[in-house]
């Protein structure tokens, strides 16, 4: 990008003004960033822009849009960059940077780096800057390292990061009660049974009570299960962009806790939701976020269920048949895969959302499936009904796989 050269000149944020329609370059420090998402039935959550807040040590707070995915993508929280050749617009009265084909982003220090610095940072790779550049680049170190009350927002995100990163013990409990006393934060493993899955949904007036899922696909309410159960979000840390959730996510986070680039991947997710299991002596609400939903689920995702749910709905006179076995080597194993199939007879793709379906009807047959084995984490700084239990992933035991 740097063959491109600089298509205007180095300003203050506070100097903007006088550049407007203009081509400048700035040298800022990442305040946060925020995905802008454009829905599409047929293509999923598609990112439109990514929005940033920067400052330097003429204006603390100014926003830059950017257009490009690649650009958008190297922003990290922290870091001191350049970005070169954005240009200067007024939208809705209100000053801003843009980004266009000729736009290019270089970080010049790292957030890492910054933090650890403690001003005796040095400029290595930078030699081939003027010292106009070199001048503005302390100036815009020298403003944050001293701006301690924003400095240490950012590294509240780091150190939870680390936090998390750090290996839990693991506390064996025999039965639900037995994880509800859990006082401090750790991993655990127990059996239950399934009870019932509260909708992540703010119900409307006339459905206020059917939160249930058992008692949403008892009133033939199937649609409205794939509506309230999947939603634009990230799939790495499961959080959805909405705030229509029981699970105490209320606001789409700016950083994404599970990416090392505190990132978000944007597609359409299982929205966090709670898994009520139970045996004799209680009941334990597991938040069942994106990943571990798909292990319910029969790692069937929420990009499938929602595309099959549309063309499931296109083309409502498609039959469920299971395909005869066949003489080869595959037949046993094609003859456990369900198709869907025309009345013309001419193979479909797999139903997924009738398959997920069937399975969250199985799953909520109480009495008539086996216990679980649950692995859990706890986190003590939460309550009971926000997350204090949230469900890693699960497996059915196999009684007898030996016997005959």
């Amino acid at each position: 990008m740097d063959a491109i050269g600089w298509y205007g000149p180095l300003v203050d944020l506070s100097a903007v003004g006088s550049h407007l329609g203009h081509f400048v370059q700035l040298i800022v420090f990442v305040r946060r960033s925020e995905p802008i998402l454009k829905e599409s039935e047929s293509h999923g959550g598609k990112l439109l822009k990514t929005m940033i807040q920067v400052g330097d040590d003429t204006r603390s707070n100014f926003s830059v849009s950017v257009w490009s995915r690649h650009i958008g993508s190297m922003m990290v929280n922290g870091d001191v960059i350049l970005l070169q050749n954005v240009k200067i617009v007024k939208f809705r009265d209100v000053l801003e940077a843009t980004t266009g084909q000729i736009s290019s982003l270089r970080v010049l220090i790292q957030s890492s780096k910054l933090m650890a610095s403690e001003g005796g940072y040095e400029f290595e790779g930078h030699n081939k800057f003027g010292e106009t550049t070199r001048a503005k680049l302390r100036r815009v170190i020298d403003w944050w390292l001293h701006n301690k009350s924003a400095l240490q927002h950012v590294q509240q995100i780091k150190l939870k990061n680390w936090k998390e990163s750090e290996e839990m013990k693991t506390t064996n409990c025999v039965t639900t009660s037995e994880a509800l006393n859990l006082t401090s934060s750790c991993n655990s493993n127990f059996y239950a049974w399934i009870g019932e899955i509260l909708l992540p949904c703010s119900p409307s007036p006339d459905e206020k009570g059917n939160l249930f899922a058992s008692k949403r696909l008892a009133m033939m309410a199937e649609n409205k299960i794939v509506e309230d159960f999947i939603s634009t979000g990230c799939k790495l840390c499961g959080s959805p962009v909405d705030s229509r959730n029981v699970s105490g996510i209320n606001n789409f986070p700016l950083y994404c806790q599970k990416s090392s680039k505190c990132l978000h991947d944007i597609c359409f997710i299982y929205r966090p939701f709670l898994l009520y299991v139970l045996d004799q002596t209680g009941q334990v609400p597991l938040l069942v976020k994106n990943k571990a939903a798909e292990i319910l689920f029969g790692n069937i995702t929420a990009e499938h269920v929602r595309r099959s749910y549309f063309e499931d709905r296109e083309h409502p006179s498609i039959l469920w048949r299971t395909s005869k076995p066949e003489a080869s080597s595959r037949g046993l194993q094609d003859n456990n895969q369900k198709r869907c199939i025309a009345n013309d007879g001419s193979r479909k793709k797999t139903n997924f959302y009738r398959i997920w379906l069937i399975l969250i009807k199985v799953l909520l047959r109480q009495g008539e499936n086996s216990p679980f084995h649950f692995k859990i984490t706890v986190d003590a700084e939460k309550d009971l009904q926000n997350g204090r239990f949230e469900l890693v992933s699960l497996t059915m035991p196999i009684h007898g796989a030996n016997g005959p």
